[in-house]
């Protein structure tokens, strides 16, 4: 928690945090993944520490998604789902 904020600048989180000696890391955000989030991806990635990156909130993006364009569940999660491909190789 509190990563890329002054108190803890994310070029320093995991050194901070002490994460490269945890066995697995689980990465947590609501909606898309920060531009901190992947740093710390990347990071997790040079120190070979095994990570899970977890989109939570899913249901809010799909009912925006259906009031606001009138799209269904399924295109939506296949939208999330192809963004997360794109970006972040997941």
């Amino acid at each position: 928690p509190g990563a890329g904020t002054a108190a803890v600048p994310s070029e320093t989180y995991i050194q901070d945090m002490g994460l490269r000696y945890f066995d697995k890391l689980l990465i947590v955000t609501a909606g898309r993944f920060t531009s901190t989030e992947v740093e710390i991806r990347a990071e997790l990635e040079k120190h070979q520490v095994p990570f899970y990156m977890v989109r939570t909130k899913l249901d809010i993006d799909v009912w925006n998604n259906k009031e606001d364009n009138g799209s269904e569940e399924k295109a939506t999660l296949d939208l999330i789902r192809e963004d997360l491909q794109a970006n972040h190789g997941v």
